[in-house]
């Protein structure tokens, strides 16, 4: 969807159903296509990370939790 995205904003010519509308506006093609790729992103980061560090932060998850039993 990124690359989708990144060719139609790259495509002077594309145009993008924002809101019910066609529309060619350059930002509107730059936020979607920034917006489908920060996933991507975010799964690589933790890809890439120590398993150590993941377990860190779903442990203080767990105790910032107001719902766990402990």
């Amino acid at each position: 969807m990124s690359y989708s995205f990144g060719q139609l904003m790259l495509d002077p010519d594309g145009v993008l159903n924002y809101n019910g509308v066609d529309t060619t506006d350059f930002d509107i093609k730059l936020n979607a296509f920034l917006f489908t790729l920060i996933f991507p992103v975010i799964g690589f980061i933790f890809v890439i990370i120590p398993k150590r560090l993941i377990n860190k932060l779903l442990l203080l998850q767990a105790r910032m939790n107001p719902f766990s039993s402990r």
